[in-house]
């Protein structure tokens, strides 16, 4: 033993894993999902978001739209909707097209 350590101090010493352990509990409690997570049992369910969104970009955005100015404007009623899509378009040019915006 190093002097100035005496049998009363090593016997009070706290065994490195219980330091690892607590300090794992600590950091997994800090970083724990505020909703709880998935819950056991539950079935997931597929929303196929991709394909949505392909669908969506190829009826309103292409070269080609399915649903031409005259059919988009009678869908969009809502000045809330009307407003949240322009941000999302004006977002979305943006992002994809920056050299002609």
């Amino acid at each position: 033993m190093n002097e100035g350590h005496t049998a009363a101090d090593a016997r009070r010493a706290v065994p490195l894993s219980a330091l690892a352990a607590l300090a794992f509990r600590y950091c997994h409690s800090a970083n724990a999902p505020i909703h709880g997570g998935s819950v056991i049992g539950h079935e997931v369910v597929d929303r196929n978001r991709e394909a949505r969104h392909l669908r969506l970009c190829q009826d309103y955005f292409s070269d080609n739209p399915t649903y031409g100015p005259a059919q988009t404007h009678k869908k969009i009623r809502d000045n809330e909707t009307h407003y949240q899509l322009r941000e999302d378009l004006v977002e979305h040019l943006w992002q994809h097209y920056p050299d002609k915006y």
